[in-house]
């Protein structure tokens, strides 16, 4: 994927006629505000004492973002995330990526194993491979160096869109504990594995679908059948972790034949849809709950975007298509003990996926580039949010539901600006998602100003 630092500060200006901010729901959020004084990851966290009440008793803080490439963002989350490590013993962690390749970054950060600038680039996403990103797995680093291992905290990705690092993964574990029985799967399981591509349509992939499907309950009978066996020549823990990698397979393969049958129109839109969503937002929320077992962890710190971490569903806009969203599975299983916290900004730039202009060719070309925003979208909640006059602050929800001043409009929809991977500066009212803030999310941060997050390879070559 190609990085465009240069000459792509392309700004969208939203300002136009809207309907009035009602400033009785902009006092009663205010009252319930709780005012943060810098993202600065290193700020000393007097500021964030009243989060103390907020957080003391969630088993897992969600922290969301509004987009994914924000660099305010990610250093505020990684501030909150020392808050809570430091403060409040949380050690375990959980990123928006592919469970197996992460294990490299839990190597480094637990260990001093390895090169985390590799590990990064290894997980396969441009939205992590950043230099907030990077100090953050740094800070874990020095934080666990002279602590006991057993009170070191663990880094795991809680994603499973690839089927690439569990293959080498599952590999490794057999050919040390049984290489006899490997040379017997071998081949299926090469067949399984996707090498960190996308889908395609195409005969090959499909042939990589029966693949998986026959080796994956081979592989997982044979382990629990010689659980004893594997045990003895590994670890409990390395069992445990081979299970783990098939189940990996099986839910990468899963949500990546939704996307091809999607691809291939073999069922309508809307249904291929909505089933990509339900696979993946399932299988990142059954993630999350192996990885708090697999640590027998009390406390878990999850990273991921608004859509997936709040607490209902994931949506599709313009479209009646929707599924539970892994925050909603959390919320089900969780109750109060799950926290989501949601991510919304005023003005200011981040990267994302957009069409590069004047492209030569038959089909578009697109690249990762600098976008702007001059002020908030009118009637959405991050317009209400920005009249509040912080630079940056927390509302608590939970308490505002309790205020006769804002309960009404939080459970009302509210428009929020929201964008993934993909967007087009053109056409910034398309990136409006609607929640009811009273079910999605517990608190909102609200950020004034941004910037755009900066890759790891440009900031190394300044």
């Amino acid at each position: 994927m190609t990085n465009d630092a240069s000459s792509t500060d392309d700004s969208t200006d939203t300002r136009r006629k809207t309907n009035p901010i009602d400033r009785t729901v902009v006092d009663a959020l205010d009252d319930h505000a709780i005012p943060l004084d810098a993202v600065d990851p290193t700020a000393d966290f007097d500021d964030l004492a009243p989060l103390s009440d907020v957080l003391a008793d969630d088993r897992i803080v969600g922290l969301g973002e509004a987009t994914h490439g924000t660099r305010e963002f990610f250093r505020l989350k990684h501030r909150l995330l020392r808050y809570l490590v430091t403060e409040h013993d949380v050690r375990v962690f959980g990123l928006e990526a592919n469970f197996s390749e992460t294990l490299a970054l839990d190597d480094y950060v637990v260990y001093g194993e390895g090169d985390p600038r590799s590990a990064l680039d290894g997980i396969y996403f441009w939205t992590w491979n950043v230099d907030s990103i990077l100090e953050m797995v740094d800070w874990l680093r020095s934080f666990n160096a002279d602590r006991p291992v057993d009170d070191r905290v663990r880094f795991y990705g809680f994603d499973a869109q690839y089927s690439h690092g569990a293959v080498d993964e599952l590999v490794e574990f057999f050919e040390s504990a049984d290489a006899e029985y490997l040379s017997t799967v071998r081949d299926d399981l090469n067949a399984a594995d996707d090498e960190g591509t996308p889908p395609h349509q195409d005969e090959a992939r499909k042939a990589h679908f029966e693949a998986a499907e026959r080796v994956i309950p081979k592989l997982r009978d044979r382990l629990h059948e010689n659980r004893e066996f594997y045990v003895e020549r590994r670890s409990e823990s390395a069992w445990e972790l081979a299970l783990q990698h098939v189940r990996i397979v099986e839910q990468a393969c899963e949500h990546k034949r939704a996307v091809h049958d999607r691809q291939e129109g073999t069922v309508d839109e809307d249904t291929a849809t909505e089933r990509c969503l339900r696979i993946r937002d399932r299988a990142m929320a059954d993630n999350v709950d192996w990885i708090l077992a697999h640590e027998n962890a009390d406390r878990m710190v999850i990273w991921a975007h608004d859509a997936h971490l709040n607490r209902v569903e994931q949506t599709v806009r313009k479209t009646g298509v929707s599924a539970t969203s892994l925050g909603g599975h959390l919320a089900a299983r969780h109750g109060d003990d799950y926290y989501a916290l949601g991510f919304s900004f005023g003005r200011g730039s981040f990267q994302a996926i957009s069409e590069v202009p004047d492209a030569e060719g038959d089909e578009p070309a697109y690249s990762l580039r600098e976008r702007t925003v001059e002020s908030p979208l009118p009637d959405t909640i991050d317009a209400t949010l920005a009249d509040l006059g912080h630079p940056l602050a927390i509302v608590d929800i939970e308490s505002a539901m309790e205020d006769d001043r804002a309960a009404e409009w939080l459970a009302d929809p509210q428009r929020h600006f929201s964008v993934g991977a993909t967007y087009d500066p053109e056409n910034p009212e398309e990136y409006l998602t609607e929640y009811v803030y009273a079910e999605a999310f517990d608190g909102v941060c609200y950020v004034d100003e941004t910037t755009r997050a900066r890759p790891v390879e440009s900031v190394e070559s300044r």
